[in-house]
């Protein structure tokens, strides 16, 4: 199993950095931590979910975000 990340979920990833390092840098840096690790245990646990050759990560946004 594959873990791929799109162009624009990087640049998610980014954004959504840059918008809740706004308010706490910290947080920011914890919360992207967290995005990127998620999607990981998936490799490494494969039989917590459906198994697939190539797992995509297409987007990234936070709730709060005006979108």
């Amino acid at each position: 199993m594959r873990l791929k990340w799109t162009s624009k979920a990087l640049d998610d990833l980014a954004r959504l950095y840059e918008f809740l390092a706004a308010v706490n840098k910290p947080a920011a840096a914890r919360t992207v931590q967290s995005l990127t690790d998620a999607p990981t245990r998936l490799l490494e646990q494969p039989y917590i979910g459906e198994k697939f050759s190539t797992i995509y990560i297409l987007r990234l946004w936070h709730t709060r975000e005006d979108r």
